[in-house]
């Protein structure tokens, strides 16, 4: 038979007026037990609202106060951040009362209430891994493609990685003080674009054991044209120096 729900409500708001289309959900946490034989759960599905143009969201959810055994509803918002990536964050916890407020903003509790659920304790190493991880995924996005690896942090930050293998070092100049050793001239792109043109760093591996600087004729948001690799000593021998790039900016 049908459990015994409770209308609550919340109005979203932002400085410059009601949010239309804001998403949460609410989801029953603990055992629900209701005193006659009956589990009242949310598992493995939730409640999900969204804000209509009057920012309002209105939800029918069962009063906690009803069960034998401590529950609650965590409350959840979609938010989409800075850099683009979107996901569920929680705002709190919320216990829903059979009488009294009935308003999301007034039921809402500053602390999760105590878990009374079976649980397991951590190691310190077990615990720092975990954070470590959960760093990485929430804090971090990377990949890699044909134009090298990129790495998105959750402030924006853009920072995009290529080696370049430069075919013949002495392919120009003639080991002259005025007209150095040079690679011919490349262009490339970055993993991914940024916002403006990156600040760049280099570091240039010989198995020879030559010293280069790198030159380039410009460097954009998207890449980078008429880079070389420039010989500081006058040797002529025949190698292979890779160019390692660094490329840091905002992503766009």
């Amino acid at each position: 038979m049908p459990i015994t729900t409770r209308s609550v409500t919340v109005t979203v708001n932002r400085p410059s007026g009601v949010l239309e289309g804001t998403r949460f959900r609410f989801i029953l946490r603990g055992l629900g037990l209701t005193g006659d034989g009956n589990l009242v759960t949310n598992a493995p599905d939730y409640d999900e609202q969204v804000s209509d143009a009057a920012g309002l969201i209105s939800v029918e959810l069962w009063p906690n106060d009803q069960g034998t055994a401590p529950s609650w509803y965590e409350v959840q918002e979609f938010r989409t951040r800075s850099t683009g990536r979107q996901s569920w964050e929680t705002i709190g916890a919320m216990l829903v009362p059979s009488s009294g407020a009935d308003t999301i903003d007034l039921l809402l509790l500053e602390q999760l209430p105590p878990n009374t659920e079976p649980h397991t304790v951590l190691t310190t190493a077990q615990y720092d891994a975990l954070v470590a991880e959960m760093l990485r995924k929430e804090d971090i996005t990377s990949g890699s493609n044909a134009n090298g690896s990129w790495q998105l942090f959750e402030d924006g930050t853009l920072v995009c990685t290529k080696a370049v293998t430069i075919a013949d070092p002495v392919a120009a100049g003639n080991g002259e003080y005025g007209t150095p050793w040079r690679s011919l001239p490349v262009s490339g792109s970055w993993a991914m674009p940024f916002a403006a043109p990156p600040v760049l760093s280099f570091a240039v591996i010989d198995a020879a054991d030559l010293a280069y600087d790198v030159s380039m004729t410009a460097v954009t948001a998207s890449g980078y044209t008429g880079m070389r690799s420039v010989r500081r000593t006058s040797n002529g021998v025949a190698s292979t120096p890779v160019v390692h790039i660094t490329a840091r900016g905002i992503g766009a």
